[in-house]
């Protein structure tokens, strides 16, 4: 029917809205396993994320307790105590961790809680950064 249809369509769609940005960062997260503590910080919903990794498999390469979502925890980038509560989860001092977001807001907090933070608006901003700490 027309509205079988539709729904078809907004599922396609949802899924390319949700998979591109998420996939695209995931062949440097496969690259870094095992090489490194990876986590995920995200200010999107709770079934957003789901969704995320669904689709992507990246809870393969972070742990259940790397993935902090703003919405499970009451915190939102750029509140300073995300970034603490982060700190604390991957178990490592602040300047150990290198941290990517596309909001230049988030990426000045990361570095005023002491991270190696840098702007990500395409895979190989990050890339350039990885392999400039030999991690690629």
């Amino acid at each position: 029917t027309g509205l079988e249809n539709r729904v078809e369509e907004v599922r396609k769609a949802s899924y390319d809205l949700i998979a591109v940005p998420a996939e695209s960062a995931l062949p440097l997260v496969r690259a870094l396993d095992c090489k490194v503590k990876q986590g995920v910080l995200s200010n999107h919903s709770t079934d957003y994320v789901k969704q995320i990794r669904k689709l992507t498999g990246i809870e393969r390469y972070v742990k259940p307790e790397q993935f902090i979502v703003s919405s499970e925890v009451g915190l939102a980038n750029p509140d300073p105590r995300i970034f603490e509560l982060a700190i604390d989860r991957v178990g490592v001092e602040p300047e150990w961790i290198l941290f990517f977001d596309d909001k230049i807001e988030n990426v000045r907090a990361a570095r005023a809680a002491g991270m190696l933070a840098f702007p990500y608006e395409i895979q190989q901003d990050a890339q350039s950064v990885l392999q400039r700490y030999n991690l690629l």
